[in-house]
């Protein structure tokens, strides 16, 4: 019994090396998508709770321009795109 599990050990060994140095392996930049963003935001009830919350999937929608989609459900968040606040 301990041969098999030292075996699977050795097994699982090799395995990550090669997992490692593999190019599919590497992290893509291609983590987020529009819908794991919005799965992500919804956890939140402004963007700024989403921002410090889970600031990966945020950075993401930011920079895709995935907000407005990603924001829709969050207090005082206009859909159009537009912001709710007047200037003074």
């Amino acid at each position: 019994m301990a041969e098999k599990t030292e075996a699977k050990k050795e097994k699982k060994k090799e395995e990550s090396a090669d997992i490692g140095s593999a190019p599919e392996a590497k992290k893509s930049k291609e983590l987020w998508t529009v819908e794991r963003a919005h799965r992500a935001a919804k956890r939140f009830t402004t963007r700024e709770e989403w921002r410090t919350g889970a600031p990966s999937s945020y950075k993401a929608a930011a920079a895709k321009g995935w907000m407005d989609q990603c924001c829709g459900h969050m207090k005082g968040e206009a859909t159009s795109g537009k912001s709710t606040r007047r200037s003074a």
